[in-house]
């Protein structure tokens, strides 16, 4: 199922920002770009803000349904980084950390990975 009304959805500036960090698209392009995801991408699921995720191949978009703004875009997750976010959860609830220390532990442990997987921590 395609997003629907798809014609309606705008760019949040963190959408922007992050198609434009992830998959290298000009400010120019990226609402076609967009377009072409939106209109051929398939329902995932509605997480528990209500914003709406679908897939196209290996990118996820998640959608506000009522405001009609795309909030983010993103690739799926490698094995590697299920595999972190695994280690983290684990590791968390082996210390008994929970809701905004977790939180905060998972931003910080989730930047120093990427840091350390694109060699920009070094």
């Amino acid at each position: 199922m395609t997003v629907l009304n798809y014609e309606k959805y705008k760019l949040s500036d963190h959408a922007f920002e992050r198609i434009q960090a992830r998959f290298n698209i000009p400010r120019g392009e990226a609402y076609g770009w967009l377009r072409r995801l939106l209109e051929n991408a398939e329902f995932v699921k509605v997480d528990k803000q209500g914003c709406e995720l679908y897939k196209l191949k290996e990118i996820r978009i998640v959608v506000n349904p009522i405001t009609h703004f795309v909030v983010t875009v993103y690739q799926a997750d490698t094995l590697q980084d299920q595999y972190y976010r695994e280690m983290t959860e684990l590791m968390m609830n082996a210390l008994g950390i929970k809701d905004k220390e977790a939180e905060a532990l998972k931003k910080k442990t989730w930047k120093f990975f990427l840091e350390r997987q694109t060699g920009k921590g070094k």
